[in-house]
């Protein structure tokens, strides 16, 4: 940027200050005697760029105000790289009342912005740099010249570092953040573990549990089934076995009856048939003699044999009829019989295996029914037989579905007691999963910010590899302008100088044929030294960063030089392609004002300066 015109009103010395016009190319002198108000030009520019001075900061503004006086306001007017012209203004009051604004010289109404940070960052912005690098480079305030820092964000600026590093903090500050996160993961899952474990939450003990309720659920509906189907079966069972007893009298009295109506049956047939076909013979005669003095029945009445032979065989068919429907019963007895000892068998099988025990984790003392299996065994044998006795049946019958009662009973009761339990453990259960799973979060932050650690070293070791090349270039670049401008302002007597990494300087001294360390030079060659590394500087980070001309201040840069050193340094500042305005202040410059553009002489009593 190069400055056009400086106005301000009770800064400092100044009631009043206007120079307008300024040229932007060539050197500008100013010179006057000690406490004339020359420094006061170079710390109202500053002001007027980035709000503050080299000697007064934030908190000490007010001290820029003129003495005795409330308020005070600056103008200043620049052109940046690409020809456009802006004007900034700054006031300020006792009060630390403060205002900005910033507007295009050719629109002065038009605000582009307002306010002293939105100002400054517009400027810095516009200008590509800031206040450090501004003091570091383009302002030399009233004071020794010193070597350049090293570290300073201007020098890594010029050098192309300052990206890299302010990346590296930004990478190194990631490392501390995820380490930060990493012991912090660690500590909850550790603190989460002991939770865990502080629940004892056995892995698989509920579904254990949920698997051994619904086998007691199971188990109770088959006991139950089992004991509604035995009562049923039973009560049936003892039903067909009267029924079997009463087809076993039945058949007996059939076969007596039918043999007492079947034998008169045939007698009387067989008289019927010898009395109408044999009645010649003396033997049937005789007989046929007798049943008519006995039964009075005469050979007109022969047929009454018939039809008391066919009634009494009736009486007999209708008997064995009789006989044969005990006799299916009896058959259909044997069937029922092997069904119901089937399921009693297994019924009794269920209960000797006893699994409802094991189920219930009680022993069989614990079921107040007691059943001998040997005499179950043998009732059933008894049974197959058709040899047991109905109360016998009956009495075995009742104690298996009371037995049957009773583990269906203490299933149902222990399946409701499990109820709580596995409602508490899953309560238990889903705590741990979900300090399970908050677990797994830190898990995931631990495994992400541990890759992420190793990208952020591996990208900090690429960056300090290339902030080494770059540093090395740009040492190796100021060597070798400073080799090129440095005999201009020592008149031949030092060509070469030496910069280590801390830019700490050895010169080489033609007289002695040998590099000097810096301190065995004199003060005035030492300045001179200096000033041609800061010119060097300057001249690239006006290259590299701004990117444009750019002017430049130094206040006093030849205090202790003799005149020869004077003219040797003024020589010296011309020819900067990207420094064509160069403010130079001194208290006065004995020859050759036609080096200059511009001389303002400043008078020591004058309260305003207009140029």
């Amino acid at each position: 940027m190069i400055i056009t015109h400086l106005r301000a009103e009770n800064v400092l010395k100044y009631a009043r200050l206007q120079l307008d016009d300024l040229p932007r190319l060539g050197l500008i002198g100013i010179s006057g005697s000690n406490e004339s108000g020359k420094s006061t030009i170079g710390e109202t520019i500053c002001y007027a760029l980035f709000g503050r001075t080299f000697s007064l900061d934030e908190d000490h503004l007010t001290k820029i105000i003129r003495w005795g006086e409330n308020a005070c306001q600056v103008t200043l007017g620049f052109v940046v790289g690409d020809g456009t012209e802006y004007e900034v203004t700054r006031h300020i009051d006792k009060n630390l009342t403060q205002g900005a604004r910033l507007v295009k010289t050719s629109d002065p109404d038009n605000i582009l912005a307002r306010g002293n940070d939105t100002v400054t960052a517009m400027i810095q912005q516009l200008i590509g740099l800031g206040y450090p690098e501004y003091v570091e480079s383009f302002y030399l305030a009233q004071r020794e010249i010193s070597a350049p820092h090293p570290h300073s964000d201007a020098v890594k600026s010029i050098a192309g570092v300052l990206p890299l590093e302010q990346l590296r903090d930004e990478f190194q500050n990631e490392i501390e953040r995820h380490k930060g996160i990493m012991v912090e993961a660690d500590d909850n899952h550790i603190r989460l573990q002991g939770e865990i474990e502080a629940l004892g939450v056995v892995p698989g003990q509920l579904e254990e549990m949920q698997k051994r309720r619904g086998a007691l659920l199971e188990s109770t509906t088959r006991c139950q089934q089992q004991a509604i189907d035995l009562g049923q079966k039973s009560a049936a069972y003892l039903v067909e076995l009267e029924k079997y007893k009463q087809a076993i009298g039945a058949r007996f009295r059939s076969r007596l009856l039918q043999m007492a109506f079947l034998l008169p049956g045939a007698v009387a047939a067989l008289l019927w048939f010898a009395l109408a076909y044999l009645g010649s013979n003396e033997m049937v005669t005789g007989v046929a003699e007798q049943l008519k003095q006995s039964v009075q029945l005469g050979s007109g009445h022969y047929q009454y044999l018939v039809y008391a032979a066919a009634g009494l065989g009736l009486i007999a068919f209708i008997l064995w009829i009789r006989e044969m429907t005990a006799k299916y019963r009896i058959a259909h007895f044997s069937v029922v019989t092997s069904g119901y000892l089937e399921g009693l068998e297994k019924v009794q099988q269920h209960r000797a295996s006893g699994y409802d025990l094991a189920l219930l984790d009680i022993p069989a003392s614990a079921i107040d029914v007691a059943i001998d299996d040997a005499e179950a065994q043998n009732l059933r044998h008894k049974m197959a037989r058709q040899q047991a006795k109905i109360d016998n049946i009956r009495e075995a019958s009742e104690l298996e579905v009371t037995w049957l009662n009773e583990v269906s009973k203490a299933e149902s009761e222990l399946a409701a007691e499990m109820v709580e339990q596995i409602n508490k453990e899953e309560q238990r259960t889903k705590i741990v999963d979900g300090l399970r799973f908050e677990q797994g979060g830190h898990e995931q932050a631990l495994e992400h910010s541990n890759h992420q650690l190793k990208v952020l070293k591996t990208a900090i070791s690429l960056l300090d590899g290339a902030t080494e090349n770059l540093a090395t270039a740009f040492n190796r670049e100021v060597r070798e302008r400073t080799a090129q401008l440095l005999p201009m302002l020592t008149q031949g007597r030092y060509e070469h100088i030496k910069l280590d990494d801390n830019l700490n300087v050895e010169v080489l001294s033609t007289e002695k044929g040998d590099f000097m360390v810096f301190d065995e030079v004199s003060s005035g060659t030492q300045r001179q030294i200096l000033l041609s590394v800061r010119l060097v500087i300057s001249q690239a980070l006006a290259r590299d960063c701004v990117k444009g001309d750019q002017f430049l201040f130094l206040d006093e840069p030849f205090a202790f030089f003799d005149a020869e050193r004077t003219q040797a340094g003024l020589n010296g500042l011309t020819g900067f392609r990207q420094l064509p305005q160069i403010f130079v202040i001194a208290q006065e410059f004995a020859e050759h004002p036609q080096q200059f553009a511009m001389c303002i002489e400043i008078d020591r009593t004058a309260t305003e300066l207009i140029a």
